[in-house]
C-alpha cells in the first residue's frame, strides 16, 4: 500500500493548500484532476472543504493527540480493507486522505483560513457578545506645524491652507502642494487613533499607509539632501526614489534608509522591538553602530542595538494594509494586541485563561469584532465575550460548542 499512501499523503496535502489558499496553478490543476476523476472523489472533495466540514474539524483539533488520532484511524480502517476488491480499496484510500488532511491540518495549532463569508448572526439575551465593535475606518488628526488640529475623513474632502502650502484631502488620501519652496519647512503630524488608519501622499510623492494607533511627523516639504520622517506605531511606506536625498525613517533611535523601496515598520511601544520587513527594492538598516541592507523577503528585528534579519511573512506583515489580518503562529496575546488596536478595544484575559496557544489563519478585517472572534473560536484556541470596548479572552470550552 505503499504507493497508495503516498498517492493519499500527495491529494491531502493539495486540499490541505486549497483550504488555506496557498495552493499554486499547477497544483490546483492536478487537484482538478483528482476531483474530476470520480464521483467519489467529488464528494469527498466538497465533504471536506465544506463549511460545515470546516466548522466540525476545526472545532476537534484541540480535543485530539494526533499521533494517538493516527493510531487509532488506521486501527479501525485497517481491518476494513479488502485489497482484491477495487470499490472496497476506493473507499479506503477516501478514508485515508480525510485522516491524513485532519492530521496535516491540526499539528500543534489551528490552520483557519476564511474566504468570503457573509453568514449572518442574531445577538440574543444569553449571548457572550452584549454589543459589537465596528472595525476601524479611515479618519485621522493632523497636527499643523501652529498647533491646529484638523479631523480627517474619508467622506469628506478637504482644503486646507497654510502659508505657501495647499494641502487636501481627496477620497480619505492626504497630499501635499508647496507654493513656495523657498520658505522654511514646517512640521505637521499625522495621528490614527486606536481604530482608525489613513492614507497620504509627502510632498516628494512618496505614499504613507498609516496603520491604527500610530503617528507620523514629517516636513511640509523636504529640503537639503535627507527626508527624514518620524513614526512611532506602523505605517507601509512607497518611497519616492531620489538618489539625491535619501528617505529616512526614524524609530526609536533606530534608523530606516531607502534605496528604492516599498517597506513596512512596525514601531508599537508595545512591541518588544522595532521591525522591518522589505517588500521592494532595498533599506539600509541601522541600529546604533550595527547596520544590515536587507533584500526583498527580509525582516530585521531590532532588539537593543542589534539588527536580527531573517526571512519576512510578508503576507502577514502587510496584510492590515490589503484588508486582512494573516497570522502565523501567533501568540494569542499578540493576536489580541492587533485585534484591540484595529478596533479600539480594550483586551482583558479572564482569571483561568492560559495563553500558551498560537493561531494561524486568515480573516478580513472590515468586519464586525464578533464575527472575527466568532472565526477564531472556532479553532478551539479561547472563546470570546464582548461588553462595551472590552473583549475579554476565555479558555475553551468543547462543551459549550
Amino acid at each position: 500500500m505503499a504507493d497508495n499512501t503516498e498517492e493519499a499523503l500527495r491529494i491531502a496535502m493539495l486540499i490541505s493548500k486549497d483550504f488555506k489558499g496557498s495552493i499554486n496553478d499547477l497544483e490546483a490543476e492536478e487537484l482538478k484532476s483528482w476531483i474530476n476523476a470520480s464521483e467519489e472523489n467529488r464528494v469527498l472533495f466538497s465533504e471536506l472543504t465544506g463549511e460545515q466540514a470546516r466548522e466540525k474539524q476545526l472545532k476537534q483539533m484541540r480535543r485530539y493527540d494526533t499521533d494517538a488520532a493516527f493510531s487509532r484511524v488506521s486501527g479501525r480502517l485497517t481491518p476494513h480493507i479488502v485489497p482484491l476488491a477495487s470499490y472496497r480499496r476506493r473507499i479506503w484510500q477516501l478514508a485515508r486522505y480525510a485522516a491524513i488532511l485532519l492530521l496535516i491540518s491540526g499539528v500543534g495549532f489551528a490552520i483557519f483560513h476564511i474566504r468570503q463569508q457573509h453568514e449572518k448572526r442574531t445577538l440574543t439575551a444569553d449571548h457572550p457578545y452584549k454589543n459589537d465593535i465596528a472595525p476601524a475606518t479611515n479618519q485621522a488628526q493632523l497636527i499643523l506645524s501652529g498647533g491646529t488640529t484638523v479631523a480627517l475623513t474619508k467622506e469628506q474632502n478637504k482644503v486646507i491652507s497654510a502659508g505657501d502650502l495647499g494641502i487636501q484631502t481627496h477620497n480619505g488620501v492626504l497630499s501635499y502642494k508647496v507654493k513656495d519652496h523657498s520658505a522654511a519647512a514646517t512640521y505637521n503630524t499625522m495621528i490614527t487613533p486606536a481604530g482608525k488608519t489613513f492614507e497620504m501622499i509627502l510632498e516628494d510623492g512618496t505614499q504613507v499607509w498609516l496603520n491604527a494607533g500610530s503617528s507620523l511627523k514629517y516636513p511640509t516639504y523636504f529640503d537639503g539632501t535627507e527626508r527624514k520622517v518620524v513614526l512611532n506605531g506602523e505605517a507601509y511606506f512607497a518611497v519616492a526614489h531620489n538618489p539625491k536625498r535619501r528617505f529616512v525613517v526614524e524609530i526609536a533611535g533606530r534608523q530606516v534608509e531607502d534605496i528604492g523601496t516599498e517597506f513596512d515598520v512596525n514601531n508599537y511601544n508595545d512591541n518588544e522591538f522595532p521591525a522591518v520587513a522589505l517588500v521592494k527594492g532595498s533599506v539600509k538598516v541601522t541600529n546604533g553602530k550595527n547596520n544590515s541592507i536587507l533584500i526583498p523577503g527580509q525582516k530585521a528585528d531590532m532588539p537593543g542595538s542589534g539588527i536580527d534579519v531573517s526571512k519576512a511573512d510578508l503576507k502577514a506583515f502587510t496584510a492590515w494594509k490589503n484588508g486582512l489580518f494573516a497570522f502565523h503562529n501567533e501568540p494569542v496575546t499578540e493576536m489580541m494586541k492587533i485585534i484591540g488596536r484595529w478596533y479600539n478595544a480594550r483586551i482583558v484575559y479572564a482569571t483561568d485563561y492560559i495563553p500558551d496557544n498560537t493561531f494561524t489563519g486568515e480573516i478580513s478585517n472590515k468586519v464586525a469584532v464578533s464575527k472575527l472572534l466568532d472565526k477564531i473560536a472556532l479553532t478551539g484556541i479561547a472563546e470570546f465575550t464582548i461588553t462595551g470596548n472590552t473583549i475579554t479572552v476565555h479558555p475553551y470550552k468543547p462543551t459549550n460548542h
